[in-house]
């Protein structure tokens, strides 16, 4: 559990907009960050699904720009592009 920060007048700060401004993020701070649980975190890492640091061969730190653009690029399209992709690849199909 991550410590609870405070800003200048006192007033609790969100975790996740203090992790923003880290560039390198522990195991805790990323499950926070991602809104996931270390254990589904521990399944990514094993996996090499998730791009992660562990210098130690212990503990496991990620890159925060690393993990937003690991979650760009899991895009789910909307229904207009998958028809659109779709077309495409029937079109492309048709020529070949």
């Amino acid at each position: 559990m991550e410590p609870v920060r405070h800003d200048l007048e006192g007033r609790e700060i969100d975790p996740r907009l203090y992790l923003l401004q880290k560039e390198v993020l522990s195991l805790s701070e990323a499950c926070t960050y991602l809104c996931i649980s270390q254990s589904h975190m521990y399944k990514l890492t094993s996996g090499r699904v998730i791009p992660h640091y562990s210098p130690t061969g212990k503990l496991i730190y990620f890159k925060r720009t690393e993990l937003d653009a690991w979650v760009l690029k899991h895009k789910r399209c909307d229904s207009d592009e998958l028809a659109a992709k779709t077309d495409q690849f029937l079109s492309n199909r048709k020529h070949h």
